[in-house]
């Protein structure tokens, strides 16, 4: 799931993958005309997924229970 959105030289991209509980916000104070947003995101939401972590992510990273 994805949206972007742009306003005023204000662009944004919000990306989840619900199988992965993983997703990705992007805020930029930019020209949409600068920036491709959703490529940008979607690359992004690709890379961020848990395979991708390294020892050194992995503790920066805080994680809670979900739903029982």
């Amino acid at each position: 799931m994805a949206h972007t959105g742009s306003i005023n030289g204000w662009n944004a991209f919000v990306g989840f993958t619900p199988t992965k509980q993983d997703g990705v916000v992007l805020l930029c104070s930019c020209d949409s005309r600068d920036v491709d947003m959703s490529s940008l995101g979607f690359v992004l939401l690709h890379l961020s997924g848990t395979e991708n972590l390294t020892a050194k992510t992995e503790s920066l990273i805080h994680t809670t229970a979900g739903p029982s």
